[in-house]
């Protein structure tokens, strides 16, 4: 139970924790923490290996709250690395999906690994009660600020 405990909490850190590396609030090396691939292309790869089977572009751009050209600038990034395979249903008026490509699957599991080490560390170092209750703080903060986003719509 504690080594499940210990899991999430790791999963926890590594989806927030590379989100805000992506809006730049981290005050690390990124290039040191990815190096498999960027920190959006690995937010993307982790998505599109962990969907079964093949993952088209509009539920991938949907996941990953993107438009549709950003999605697709990303796939052509990964198809050029050979992360993944990017497909077409018919002639391309079915649609268009994304699978990955066993080095994609390879690189994203040794990223994952990279960021399971580090993270690891900072949780050990900073002490796994104060970090639970910062993520609990984070989410708290989190869901007050979409809630005012949410309000100021609704103003409009």
């Amino acid at each position: 139970m504690a080594e499940r405990i210990e899991k999430d909490l790791l999963y926890h850190a590594i989806r927030s924790l590379t989100t805000r590396a992506m809006l730049d609030r981290l005050s690390c090396d990124r290039e040191k923490l990815f190096q498999k691939m960027s920190s959006a292309d690995f937010t993307c790869m982790v998505v599109i290996v962990n969907h079964p089977g093949r993952l088209y572009i509009n539920d991938l751009a949907e996941q990953m709250q993107m438009s549709l050209r950003q999605i697709s600038e990303i796939a052509q990034t990964l198809v050029a690395q050979d992360l993944i395979d990017w497909e077409f249903d018919g002639n391309g008026e079915q649609g268009t999906y994304v699978v990955p490509t066993k080095l994609g699957q390879k690189a994203t599991q040794e990223q994952i690994d990279i960021l399971e080490t580090y993270y690891t560390k900072v949780i050990q170092r900073y002490g796994k009660a104060r970090f639970k209750d910062l993520m609990e703080d984070l989410n708290e903060l989190e869901v007050i600020m979409a809630k005012g986003i949410f309000e100021m719509e609704e103003e409009k």
